[in-house]
């Protein structure tokens, strides 16, 4: 698992489009395209995450550690929390309800869009000519599993 996540971490640095191509072939990851509305008149830049394992154990971010070159001017924060930590639980459960806030379309500042068949096709093509940058196979200690149990937010 840590070989795996290890490779997928250098992949994602180094070949982020082939293997987010890759995530989505897979069934691995989804996505949906938030616009602002109402109130809002910038972008969406959420930077939210829950992972859960098979055994219902949680971590949540929000925020992100920016490691280009333009973070040396911006100021940046990131939270993490476990599930594993005592008082963590019902943070981990409000980064739950807001990322489902969003994701089913109750937030009415935000209009969310489904990708077109036709959008996630472009993606998948690219799996076409490029090689899996992971090991992908069924089982329940597999670093692909775990991701595939979890909502993420690129």
């Amino acid at each position: 698992m840590l070989r795996d996540a290890g490779n997928l971490l250098r992949q994602l640095q180094h070949d982020t489009r082939n293997t987010i191509a890759w995530l989505i072939a897979d069934g691995l990851l989804q996505f949906k395209i938030a616009i602002p509305k109402n109130d809002l008149s910038g972008m969406f830049h959420a930077k939210l995450g829950i992972f859960t394992d098979k055994d219902n154990e949680s971590i949540a971010f929000s925020g992100s550690y920016n490691m280009t070159g333009r973070a040396k001017t911006n100021w940046e924060s990131i939270d993490i929390y476990s599930s594993q930590r005592e008082g963590a639980i019902a943070r981990i459960d409000r980064k739950k309800c807001d990322f489902a806030k969003i994701w089913e379309k109750r937030d009415p500042n935000l209009e969310m869009y489904e990708p077109s068949d036709k959008l996630v096709q472009k993606f998948i093509k690219i799996t076409e000519f490029t090689t899996r940058p992971y090991n992908y196979f069924e089982s329940e200690n597999s670093f692909i599993t775990i991701l595939h149990e979890s909502l993420i937010n690129f």
